[in-house]
């Protein structure tokens, strides 16, 4: 019994640090853009598209991850104190370090959990049709649609916040994640506004 109660912290400890993976591959380097921009010479523009980049190869790891794990198995604030301590390229250091223990704790401590003999072969032609396929639906469509335009306000905001905050009105990339987390507080305080608004449109929709 003990023995189980510590695989599964391990497996959720493991779980976690992967989930976080992404959010600290973007978040942490959110305030040395400025600092990047001025040691390149670059515009600010230059060095947004590289948030643009990487959501890219995301969303195209995002598409073929699942078909593909279906084929080979399943088992595949800091950024501010880390540009006062050392430099920028600390922070992908970190980043990909936290990248290399996750993979190492997967590969070694994961076992897989889908057996060889129900495993489909991997065919990028039918993978590609049958997102193809999902266009046809227009509800889908919507959805798929406002979900994106919602993400790419957010991600708007994500790439051109280090500059407003920092450039135009001076706050120190050690306390650009203070404003940060202000923002995220307030976003998790109108999701819940925008869900109990739902609530209440249903059921208005229901009684009429």
């Amino acid at each position: 019994m003990q023995h189980n109660r510590t695989s599964h912290l391990g497996l959720i400890f493991i779980l976690g640090l992967l989930s976080t993976l992404m959010p600290l591959a973007i978040d942490m380097y959110l305030p040395s853009m400025p600092v990047i921009a001025a040691q390149f010479g670059v515009e600010s523009g230059r060095v947004q598209m590289t948030l643009s980049a990487y959501m890219l190869g995301f969303a195209f790891g995002q598409l073929f991850y699942g078909p593909m794990s279906d084929s080979i198995g399943r088992k595949p604030m800091i950024g501010g104190v880390l540009l006062l301590w050392f430099n920028w390229p600390a922070i992908f250091w970190a980043t990909g370090t936290a990248a290399l223990i996750g993979s190492l704790l997967v590969a070694l401590l994961i076992k897989e959990t889908l057996p060889k003999e129900r495993r489909q072969k991997f065919h990028l032609r039918t993978t590609l049709g049958n997102f193809a396929s999902l266009f046809h639906h227009k509800r889908v469509l919507s959805y798929m649609l406002a979900s994106a335009f919602s993400f790419a306000g957010m991600f708007s905001f994500l790439s051109a916040g280090p500059f407003v905050y920092i450039e135009l009105n001076h706050v120190s990339p050690q306390h650009f994640g203070y404003y940060y987390a202000l923002n995220i507080v307030f976003l998790f305080l109108t999701t819940l506004l925008n869900s109990y608004n739902t609530t209440l449109l249903n059921s208005y929709n229901v009684r009429w």
